[in-house]
């Protein structure tokens, strides 16, 4: 069983939302892949702890035909 903890914050501008989701490890990917996908028209910005991972994440999910752009 997988629940999510959704806590939304304060946006700083104006039209721009904000939050996190809380979510074990081994679900980690699966609910990344899911919210991009499901939001496809949306501009989305996810923050990962290193470089390597941004690389990692950035090659994978366009190999799976997810198109995502990087910056770090």
């Amino acid at each position: 069983m997988l629940v999510l903890t959704i806590i939304r914050e304060t946006s700083t501008v104006d039209g721009l939302e904000q939050g996190y989701i809380v979510v074990p490890s081994e679900k980690r990917f699966l609910v990344l892949f899911t919210f991009l996908k499901k939001n496809r028209n949306k501009k989305v910005m996810v923050f990962f702890s290193s470089c390597n991972s941004v690389k990692y994440h950035y090659e994978l999910l366009n190999y799976i035909d997810l198109p995502v752009a990087h910056i770090h």
